[in-house]
């Protein structure tokens, strides 16, 4: 049995992964598309360089909320 000390800390640790993932998504997927939809197509850059950035960011939010995921599971 996991005393309410330690689930509290278990839960604060998981939600602390979420939060971390959902910071890599906006900073790494969305504020990049939204500097390229409002910028000029002369300032932006090519198109390859933001496919495998929004594969790097997405896979690292993907692994972080896993990480919670596999964090909360501890508590059963």
């Amino acid at each position: 049995m996991v005393s309410p000390v330690e689930a509290e800390r278990v839960k604060l640790l998981a939600n602390w992964f979420d939060r971390a993932s959902t910071a890599m998504l906006t900073i790494g997927i969305f504020a990049p598309l939204a500097a390229a939809i409002y910028t000029q197509p002369s300032g932006t850059i090519s198109t390859l360089v933001y496919a495998f950035g929004c594969i790097f960011w997405f896979a690292g939010a993907y692994l972080l909320h896993w990480l919670a995921i596999r964090t909360l599971g501890r508590l059963s």
